[in-house]
């Protein structure tokens, strides 16, 4: 996986039932700081693409309140189900 290239773009990505179970802090140290998020259904976002191309997101999702330290299931947001297994895969190998 590799930061998402300026000539893509996450618009249109959606969730296909992949999830990756970490802690903000986790997240934070393998990625850096979250690019934010709505303030509404998410609070913490990511943007990258596979090592092939595809560009996804790391995000929560309605989870409300929570710690650096608390762990919960993030969101793969792909364009397509095998873009987010493949996602979700890539991000698991650097956590």
């Amino acid at each position: 996986m590799k930061p998402l290239s300026k000539n893509k773009s996450v618009n249109g990505t959606s969730f296909h039932q992949q999830t990756v179970t970490a802690t903000l802090a986790e997240l934070e140290k393998a990625f850096g700081p979250s690019t934010g998020g709505d303030g509404e259904k998410t609070n913490h976002e990511w943007e990258f693409e596979t090592e092939q191309g595809d560009p996804f997101t790391i995000y929560d999702w309605k989870q409300g309140s929570f710690g650096k330290r608390d762990t919960i299931d993030w969101h793969i947001g792909a364009h397509t189900e095998e873009a987010s297994i493949r996602a979700a895969r890539q991000v698991l190998a650097r956590l």
